[in-house]
């Protein structure tokens, strides 16, 4: 096991995607809230695929001029290899070092252009704005999205 030291900030890599990670005194990562942005999210295609092991997420765009959007997943996927499946709404768990720490664990989020976490589990409608681009993600600890497998698809309208 690697050791850090306190504060140390570095750059996880996964692709040509990257996702900036800090350590807190205790030695637990979080992620810090800005988004860089991490994958072309021109075209969105419909449905779209969420792979749980993407640590940055997947990129959708929201439609110019569109105020609201409803996102479905299906499919199920595991946190690491020896876990059960599971489907877009997660465990009934809550887990604080988690990305959205009062969302259920390994459930399907998203985190906004502000750095913001939402659940968005097997259903969800979501206020949005034009233009505006949205990470679909399961929600897992910073760093430890490696062991995980799977994917969801995501099929999408919006408003």
């Amino acid at each position: 096991t690697g050791y850090f030291p306190t504060g140390e900030n570095y750059a996880h890599m996964w692709g040509d995607r990257w996702n900036d990670l800090s350590l807190e005194p205790e030695g637990v990562m979080f992620v810090n809230q800005a988004i860089i942005e991490r994958t072309d999210p021109s075209a969105n295609a419909n449905p779209f695929t969420v792979q749980a092991a993407d640590e940055t997420g997947t990129a959708f765009t929201i439609p110019a001029g569109k105020t609201q959007c409803t996102f479905t997943a299906t499919g199920t996927w595991k946190w690491d290899v020896p876990s059960v499946a599971v489907t877009a709404d997660g465990l009934d768990y809550i887990e604080p070092r988690f990305r959205l720490p009062t969302g259920k664990e390994f459930a399907l989020i998203l985190q906004r252009t502000s750095g913001a976490y939402e659940h968005v589990g097997a259903s969800q409608a979501i206020s949005v704005a034009g233009d505006e681009v949205l990470h679909f993600m399961m929600n897992d600890v910073a760093g430890l999205h490696y062991d995980n497998s799977g994917a969801l698809s995501v099929s999408w309208s919006c408003q």
